[in-house]
């Protein structure tokens, strides 16, 4: 089992015609179960590459602060927003490419950079979040 934590800022964004998101603030969790095939080479250091998807079970949040006005001089209207969903499933395909040297006889220091976007269920469809990661993994692999 995995628990992933992303946190992703953005001064603004485009919201619509009149109107503007500012200081918006996306926040996701995932605990998910990675399927991952991974194909390996080497003798005393492995490399490998590997490929797959994490199934998991995810949440969400946005804030932001926002701002609009109207073409028939109404009065204008900023304010802050917050809202939480919680997305059922998340999909997570990814690729990474790697390598596992040995520390000890029983353990190897693994290191990889992966890249992946996610897919989640949101308004009972799903869809492509709006961010697409890359992070380096530093992990220890008992023998």
């Amino acid at each position: 089992m995995e628990f992933n934590f992303f946190h992703l800022w953005a001064p603004t964004l485009y919201a619509g015609h009149y109107t503007s998101q500012t200081n918006v603030h996306y926040q996701f969790v995932a605990l998910s179960i990675p399927a991952i095939v991974r194909f390996s080479f080497g003798e005393e250091f492995k490399f490998f590459v590997e490929s797959g998807a994490y199934l998991g079970i995810g949440y969400g949040k946005i804030k932001y602060d926002y701002f609009s006005w109207s073409a028939y001089n109404n009065p204008s209207v900023k304010g802050q927003e917050s809202r939480d969903y919680f997305s059922g499933l998340s999909l997570t395909p990814a690729i990474g490419l790697g390598g596992r040297f040995p520390l000890s006889d029983g353990i190897d220091l693994m290191l990889k950079p992966e890249f992946a976007f996610v897919l989640n269920q949101e308004n009972d469809k799903f869809q492509i979040t709006r961010f697409f990661y890359g992070r380096f993994c530093v992990g220890i692999h008992l023998k």
